[in-house]
C-alpha cells in the first residue's frame, strides 16, 4: 500500500504567542509505503502475518527546547525531515481447541535524517539521531486456555511483553535513555 498523511499547520502555543510566535509552521506530510502477508495455515489453527514499512516525514513538527534568560523553553518548530522503517511479524495458533499462544515481533528503525534548527541556535538534535518513544525492538507472547465451567468460562492468561530501550526525548546529549523491560501479566 501507498499513503500520504497530514498534519496541518501548527502555531508555536507553548510559551507566549508573541509577533515572531505568530506565523504558522509549515504542515507536516507522511509517505508511507507497506508490503505484507496475512496466512491462514495449517486448517485454520494458525494464522500468520508479516509487514515491513518505510514512512518519511517532512516538515516534522517537533518541540526544541532553548533558554531564554537562564529559563528552559519549548518551542514548536519544522524540526525538519524523519524516516521510520521496519518490519513486523505476528501470529495466533491454537494447538488445542481450548488453548490459544499469539505473539509478534518488531523491529523499528526510526531516526532524524535532517533537523533543522532555528536561526540563531545552536543545533540540538543530530542527523540520525533516533526519534523518542521509538524502541528498536518489540515483542510480546501470550497464551491462554479456556476452561467450561456450566453458566460461563474461566481464561487463565499469560502475557510476556520485552520493549527496548528508548529515549525520551531528541535533545542530545542531554536526552534521557530510558532502560529496556518486560513485563509479565497473569
Amino acid at each position: 500500500t501507498y499513503a500520504r498523511g497530514y498534519k496541518g499547520p501548527a502555531y508555536n502555543v507553548f510559551f507566549n504567542m508573541t509577533a515572531n510566535n505568530a506565523v504558522p509552521l509549515e504542515s507536516e506530510t507522511a509517505d508511507s509505503f507497506e508490503i505484507g502477508l496475512k496466512s491462514t495455515l495449517l486448517d485454520n489453527r494458525l494464522i500468520l502475518n508479516v509487514a515491513a514499512w518505510d514512512a518519511k516525514y517532512d516538515n516534522f513538527q517537533a518541540n526544541n527546547y532553548l533558554f531564554l534568560n537562564g529559563t528552559l523553553i519549548t518551542t514548536l518548530t519544522n524540526a525538519g525531515s524523519v524516516t521510520t522503517e521496519g518490519v513486523s511479524v505476528d501470529f495466533l495458533a491454537r494447538p488445542m481447541e481450548a488453548m490459544s499462544l499469539s505473539g509478534g515481533i518488531a523491529y523499528t528503525d526510526a531516526k532524524v535524517d535532517e533537523f533543522f534548527t532555528p536561526p540563531g541556535s545552536p543545533p540540538t538534535v543530530r542527523d540520525g539521531t533516533q526519534l523518542p518513544l521509538a524502541p528498536e525492538w518489540k515483542a510480546t507472547i501470550a497464551a491462554d486456555y479456556t476452561v467450561e465451567l456450566d453458566n460461563f468460562n474461566v481464561v487463565p492468561t499469560i502475557l510476556f511483553t520485552y520493549t527496548d530501550d528508548q529515549y525520551a526525548d531528541l535533545n542530545e546529549p542531554a536526552a534521557l535513555l530510558l532502560p529496556s523491560y518486560s513485563t509479565i501479566d497473569f
